[in-house]
């Protein structure tokens, strides 16, 4: 896929089963209560999926400043028992670009040029590794 200059939010999305998903990709704007509440934000702007699972997003709808958005999908149909996010979260600006990879999970790696993006990806690996160290030293004195 080719990075549009005009494009803010690009990239592919992997839908194993394409059937079982609307075809449109949603972006909203979040604030911090919209995280703790699962809310999904301010709708801001719908682009189509391209049968390849690419998508683009524009510059105009992105904001001058960092702000926390929001891309998600629908399924067609609620699966029982269903673990698939079908939605990521993220820094942004219209100052530069963040691009979805092609993967095996439904929103796979991304690159962005984003700087408060890549501290709060840093972050989130510091506090997934600081929590997998705590439940690893949690079975160990359970299992005495």
């Amino acid at each position: 896929m080719k990075v549009s200059a005009q494009d803010a939010v690009s990239g592919f999305v992997n839908l194993e089963n394409p059937e079982e998903w609307e075809t449109d990709i949603h972006l909203s704007k979040l604030s911090i209560d919209h995280l703790k509440n699962n809310d999904n934000g301010k709708p801001v702007a719908i682009a189509k999926i391209k049968k390849d699972g690419s998508f683009a997003f524009n510059k105009k709808y992105i904001s001058d400043t960092d702000q926390l958005y929001r891309l998600s999908i629908n399924r067609i149909k609620t699966m029982v028992n269903d673990t698939v996010k079908a939605q990521v979260d993220f820094i942004h600006s219209n100052k530069g670009f963040i691009q979805f990879k092609r993967g095996k999970e439904l929103f796979a790696d991304f690159e962005t040029t984003n700087k408060a993006q890549q501290e709060w990806q840093r972050f989130n690996e510091f506090e997934a590794n600081l929590s997998g160290h705590y439940q690893s030293a949690k079975e160990k004195i359970a299992s005495r």
